[in-house]
């Protein structure tokens, strides 16, 4: 793979007729009026009082308030009605009844005193001093004028500020992070006192949990939170990219880079030897990642991660390693909005290898490469390349006695197959509004992306559409109807896979094409296929639908919810391989290529897959004595899950043209396979919270799968989780200057894993064509049936957690940090070791155990400072989180290295101590014996500049013993290939309507040891036929360089992992810290 840059060439964005200002524009469209002079709103209101008028006018348009509460009398109410009414209206009506009017600043709608607004345009200057509810002066304080808000301060250390020549009839607009806005009149020759509100919107936030949602502050789990804004300023092509450093602990994995490759998410780290990734569960129903991927990140309004089993465990089987919730958007705004925004994105290949391109060079240093067996260049063929080298005008081309073609070139085979830029779009729009009784939202994306080939390139294209209605059909009835569809093709060359190895594999000194135009031996292979050879198309259609319908017997307080969704992807690939002509020589006849077989071929295959999802809960909640808040929910879950797969080959095409099966006439060969499962279960939650300080909760499920025998197939696991809000406590009061908040929480529970094969307790059968031919037949044989385990049951998932959230300074800076136990028991594995003569392989049983242990940490701050006036502000979010793995149990007697064994971590990587380079013959004859890692040493005995190791074990010679725990020679754990330590850092800044935002994540330690497939670090160390690497060439031992990185000159040492540079050793191991980065505006 390729490692590329992405470079946000454009994004555009308006919403709400807001329009976030970039350093380049190419086109907008945006139909969304904000004018308080056009907004219309509808309300029905009954002695209600000013406050909530306003509350309810918030509800329906992107307007907020600012008053003063001395202006805003409790006691007079308001009784209205009217329907699809200006703004403007309602606003002078009813403020004109209460001697009041309002102004515009910004979203905001300032309500200030009728008569303040007739008075005095008579310029004064006022001072005053702000502090918060403790009476501490606040520094940093924004003050705006409202009629003018170029004309403002801020506070000094001391909370004092001072503004001249304002209007005496004016209002100063007060803010600052954290803290509620507000409105205060200027009074001539009066010094203001303010005092602040802290803002305790944060802690009052939802969170989504599972089957409901939560206060942040009560929540006792470990769950972390997605905000929207994240996910809307990255340029992405799927939401693996989007969610990559977005919560401490959620992994992703984003795969081999191909157009259609789907992200794999982990949380908290390694989860059992047979797999297993989190549930996705997007707008309450049951999904994949794979739906996750292909979603339009525009559509999605929240993301929760749920990491411990006390969240999680409402879910049951299919939650055992966490759970990644989604909501999508709906409409919330009584007008049309319409929304369109697009990016265009330019892909580079940032790293591309070094190598030595002189012709003479390569040739020369490959026979010496090539010796003792044979030489690549006769002395003909070296005295022409020498030429070449000395005069590159000379034609690269020379023509042997034989007739055949030998090269002496310059190509570099990268800038051969990739371009400099593949260029991505992305498009979508939205359509979203409300009126009482309905609610909807309507989008459309589309996805291209166009691959970094110049010869046979890929291109993806993916379509999203989703509606989603919300009809209030009483007041105490609703029912939502929300569907969704995917559809994307993907276009590309058979022969695409591994073409950055196989491009690294050839050497310069070769050419793309013959003199007469055709292909070359060395390029027909991977260019001449990809250009000429055959091709593939993948077609991918997902549909959703999700019926759901709530009742309330009490109003918020005893419903029942129903959710039915209906999920069916089907998939459809049509694939050719054709023949590929290219020459040996000038008056050689023309061979034919196929990467695969013989001859030409044409496969298609097609899928159906459909997932079933009923739900059913009821859900009471209710605060009694304005202290003890109880939730308890129950409820019934049923899934069914159906694959069918079908797939047809057949040879030897007649027509290249139309590459069809029908168009072929050989053999063809036909497959099927249809897999299914169901699961039910029966979930309970029940919370108490305690004053809003002491929190208790506790989840359960009783989960049945069809995966087990009828005897195993049912489960119990139950959660607890404990939480302590200790800042809400009277002695934490002298505290409360410094630390805003803190909790503390802790939970434990089980779960169990039915991610595993899907009747693997059922003895299975193969069938097929022998090779042989009997009377003019291939007989169709039946294998005998494997051995099972008649007892195979759930692996069992145990996760113990705690955790503290604390924030400082007014809740400007805030932490979470977590530490976290995971236990995976009885995982399906081989079972005890049989005789081979047994002629089948073991059967799996729950026969190993594993422990993840780990921790993270996130930290936020957010604040405002004053610039040019107007407030400048910024934030900073910081995740930091490891986790460690090991086995506890697993029947491996012997300690064989080769396998699992009891106290392993999970990503060892075991080798030898590299002393460096033998520096004489008597070096090496005073060393232990090495012959064991030398490759070919009856040909090519040890010399000065091979690589010298440790015998660690002082028994005079190198080897590995018998690869077993209590006798592995002179290897030793050197490292580990596990990411450590990864991290996420998102950085954003707001001033005067501008945005700009960075976000970075990486990996901060992860050990990498260069295999013998890795020829990009081998390079012709490996084979002598490869590119010649800078460093290769360079940085070599020589009798001159004796500290060179590489020892020799040398080939095939790197081809045989337990002889020399394939040894895994302390010297070429790689410490890894990766990286990524992405400056956004």
């Amino acid at each position: 793979m390729v490692k590329q840059t992405v470079i946000p060439f454009y994004k555009g964005k308006k919403k709400n007729g807001r329009l976030r200002p970039l350093a380049l524009s190419l086109c907008l469209l945006t139909f969304a009026g904000v004018s308080a002079q056009t907004d219309k709103v509808s309300l029905d209101v009954k002695n209600a009082t000013v406050k909530e008028l306003f509350s309810a006018i918030e509800k329906q348009t992107p307007w907020h308030f600012s008053y003063r509460d001395a202006e805003v009398k409790e006691k007079e109410r308001v009784t209205l009605s009217v329907k699809n009414e200006e703004l403007k209206v309602v606003l002078t009506q009813e403020l004109k009844k209460r001697n009041l009017t309002y102004r515009l600043s910004g979203n905001k709608i300032i309500i200030i005193s009728a008569d303040a607004d007739k008075g005095s345009s008579k310029k004064v200057t006022v001072k005053g001093q702000i502090k918060d509810e403790k009476g501490e002066p606040i520094i940093g304080v924004t003050i705006m004028l409202a009629s003018d808000q170029s004309v403002g301060t801020i506070t000094d250390h001391k909370g004092d500020f001072s503004l001249s020549g304002v209007p005496e009839n004016d209002y100063l607009l007060v803010s600052y992070i954290g803290y509620k806005d507000q409105s205060v009149p200027i009074r001539k020759n009066t010094f203001l006192n303010i005092m602040l509100q802290e803002d305790s919107q944060a802690l009052d936030e939802v969170v989504v949990v599972g089957y409901g949602v939560q206060k942040k502050a009560n929540l006792s789990g470990a769950v972390s939170v997605v905000e929207t804004k994240t996910i809307e300023n990255r340029p992405v092509l799927n939401m693996g990219q989007a969610l990559q450093g977005a919560v401490a602990n959620f992994n992703v994995s984003i795969g081999d880079g191909e157009a259609d490759d789907s992200p794999k998410y982990n949380i908290r780290g390694y989860t059992s030897i047979n797999g297993g990734e989190p549930l996705v569960v997007i707008d309450g129903v049951v999904s994949t990642s794979d739906q996750l991927n292909r979603m339009n990140p525009t559509d999605i309004a929240g993301i929760s991660v749920l990491k411990d089993a006390a969240s999680s465990a409402i879910y049951g089987s299919r939650a055992a390693y966490g759970v990644i919730l989604v909501t999508t958007r709906m409409g919330s705004s009584e007008k049309l909005t319409v929304n369109y925004n697009n990016n265009f994105v330019l892909r580079t290949n940032t790293h591309m290898p070094e190598i030595i391109t002189d012709p003479y060079t390569v040739a020369t240093i490959s026979n010496e490469m090539a010796y003792p067996w044979y030489n690549l260049f006769n002395e003909e063929q070296l005295a022409y390349a020498k030429k070449v080298s000395e005069d590159p005008s000379l034609s690269p081309y020379y023509v042997n006695p034989d007739g055949t073609w030998s090269y002496f070139g310059r190509t570099n085979w990268m800038e051969e197959a990739y371009k400099d830029v593949g260029f991505s779009t992305i498009h979508n729009i939205d359509i979203s509004g409300k009126t009482e009784r309905i609610a909807y939202y309507f989008s459309g994306g589309y996805n291209r992306q166009n691959g970094m080939f110049k010869m046979g390139n890929d291109i993806y294209n993916r379509y999203n559409v989703r509606s989603k209605l919300q009809f209030k059909l009483t007041d105490w009835w609703k029912l939502d109807a929300n569907l969704s569809m995917t559809a994307s093709d993907y276009d590309y060359a058979t022969a695409m896979t591994n073409t950055y190895r196989e491009m690294y594999r050839k050497s310069t000194i070769y050419t793309l094409k013959n003199p007469d135009g055709t292909w070359t031996d060395s390029s027909v292979g991977n260019l001449g296929a990809m250009a000429e050879g055959g091709r593939a198309t993948d077609w991918k259609n997902n549909m959703n639908i999700n019926l759901s319908t709530r009742i309330d017997f009490i109003k918020d307080v005893l419903f029942v919810q129903g959710n039915f969704a209906y999920a069916n992807t089907k998939t459809r690939s049509n694939w050719h391989d054709k023949l590929v002509p290219y020459r040996n020589g000038p008056d050689l006849p023309l061979l034919m290529f196929n990467p695969l077989s013989s001859v030409s071929d044409a496969s298609s295959s097609s899928s159906d897959t459909k997932h079933l999802v009923f739900d059913v809960y009821g859900t009471f909640q209710k605060t009694f004595a304005q202290v003890h808040s109880l939730t308890a929910v129950l409820g019934f879950n049923q899934e069914e899950y159906k694959y069918d797969y079908f797939k047809a080959n057949r040879a030897e095409l007649i027509s290249e043209s139309l590459p069809t099966i029908n168009l072929a006439t050989g053999d063809m060969n036909m497959s099927q396979k249809i897999e299914s499962w169901a699961l039910r279960g029966a979930f309970a939650r029940l919370g108490y919270v305690y004053a809003d300080k002491y929190i208790f909760e506790f989840n359960g499920r009783y989960d049945g799968t069809s995966r087990f025998p009828k005897k195993d197939r049912f489960v119990f696991n139950p959660s607890a989780s404990l939480g302590w809000v200790i800042s809400r406590e009277d002695f934490f009061k002298p505290l409360k200057n410094i630390i805003s908040f803190l909790k503390l929480r802790g939970s434990y529970g089980r779960l169990g894993n039915q991610d595993v094969s899907t009747y693997a307790y059922v003895a299975t059968m193969g069938s097929g064509k022998i090779s042989q031919i009997l009377e003019g037949k291939q007989p169709i044989y039946v294998s005998a049936p494997g051995l099972v385990s008649g007892n195979l049951t759930w692996e069992k998932v145990t996760t113990a957690n705690i955790g503290m959230d604390i924030n400082f300074f007014d809740n400007r800076l805030t932490m979470t940090g977590e530490f976290y136990i995971r236990r995976t028991k009885d995982m399906l594995t081989k079972g005890y070791t049989l005789p081979a003569v047994l002629g089948t392989s073991v059967p799996k049983q729950n026969a190993a155990n594993l422990k993840t242990r780990g921790w993270e940490v996130t930290v936020g701050w957010k604040d405002q400072l004053n610039l040019c006036n107007k407030p400048f502000i910024y934030n900073a979010n910081f995740n930091l989180a490891d986790s460690r793995a090991w086995i506890t149990k697993y029947d491996n007697p012997t300690g064989y290295l080769g396998d699992h064994y009891v106290g392993q971590e999970l990503g060892e990587i075991w080798g030898v101590e590299t002393l460096g380079f033998f520096t004489s013959e008597e070096d090496i004859k005073n060393h232990a014996d090495q012959s064991w890692s030398t490759s070919y040493p009856g040909t090519r005995p040890l010399a000065p500049g091979d690589l010298k190791f440790k015998d660690a074990n002082g028994d005079g010679k190198i080897d590995d013993g018998t690869w077993t725990l209590d006798d592995h020679g002179d290897y030793n754990i050197i490292g580990n290939s596990r990411p450590r330590f990864t991290f996420g850092l998102n950085l954003g800044a707001q001033w005067n309507g501008f945005d700009v935002s960075l976000f970075a994540q990486g990996v901060g330690k992860k050990d990498y040891y260069p295999g013998v497939s890795d020829l990009y670090f081998w390079g012709i160390y490996a084979q002598p036929w490869t590119n010649i690497t800078v460093g290769n060439y360079y940085d070599r031992w020589t009798e001159e360089n004796p500290n060179g990185y590489y020892p020799r000159m040398k080939a095939y040492v790197a081809e045989n992992t337990d002889k020399e540079c394939g040894v895994t050793q302390t010297k070429y191991l790689q410490m890894r810290l990766i990286f990524a980065l992405r400056i956004l505006q």
